[in-house]
């Protein structure tokens, strides 16, 4: 590859990074909003209803926002991604072999691979002084996903990480390295229409806006068959749980 070519992948590479980083943080947010909304309304129903805990439906925070201004049905909660964790920022020399692949790879990945580890292994990074702390960060949060990318056989994975670090496949072809990136980069974007669209989210980036937080309420109370008290009484809730 030139590089013009070299440059288009680790191009899309730090997209991909970003996106990743950004689905990743938002779905931390959304947890977190969604522990706000279970915390609110089991106070809500606990203040506003004797129904006994056996009675009570499951709370789905991650239900569809478009519940709260249409009447359509609950979307299917989608399964929960299991996301690579970025290494520690002082990584330590004392890193584990991969477990061994569970499908064959082809021996340009592997050797892709190879050279991953030669750059960017702790033991051969700690003592440089030429390499910066960001640089050593980055190196961590590379192998970590080259060696999760090599164990389950994912060639857009190593690919994508190999990239960051500006190492490229001998014959893979460049079209062949952005269609694969391109939709990790497609699929990351997805997700995060996904937690923007969720109730949990909605609940949260609304704080300061009343009604939506009362038509939020309704839906819950709606999935849950509890019978809502007053609009008024609602709104007054509302405001004394966020000034709790």
């Amino acid at each position: 590859m030139n590089y013009k070519q070299k440059k288009r992948i680790q191009d899309s590479a730090n997209m991909v990074k970003n996106v990743r980083d950004l689905c990743s943080n938002m779905e931390n947010i959304s947890n977190e909003y969604s522990k706000d909304l279970e915390s609110f309304f089991s106070a809500f129903v606990k203040n506003f209803t004797n129904i006994p805990d056996s009675l009570k439906k499951d709370i789905d925070p991650n239900m569809s926002s478009a519940l709260v201004l249409s009447d359509s049905k609950l979307s299917e909660k989608e399964e929960e991604s299991q996301e690579t964790k970025n290494s520690d920022t002082n990584p330590s020399s004392d890193i584990k072999r991969p477990e061994k692949s569970k499908k064959p790879i082809k021996i340009e990945i592997k050797q892709l691979y190879r050279k991953v580890m030669q750059k960017c292994h702790p033991d051969r990074t700690i003592n440089d002084k030429n390499i910066s702390e960001a640089d050593k960060v980055l190196f961590a949060y590379v192998l970590d996903v080259a060696m999760a990318a090599y164990k389950n056989s994912s060639t857009s994975d190593l690919i994508y990480a190999a990239a960051l670090v500006d190492i490229y496949p001998q014959k893979t072809s460049m079209k062949s390295c952005l269609n694969q990136l391109n939709k990790m980069y497609a699929d990351r974007s997805k997700k995060i229409e996904t937690v923007q669209s969720s109730l949990a989210w909605a609940w949260g980036i609304n704080w300061d806006t009343l009604e939506t937080r009362f038509k939020i309420v309704i839906v819950m109370c709606g999935n849950n068959g509890v019978t809502p008290p007053s609009k008024v009484d609602v709104l007054k809730f509302l405001v004394d749980f966020e000034t709790a």
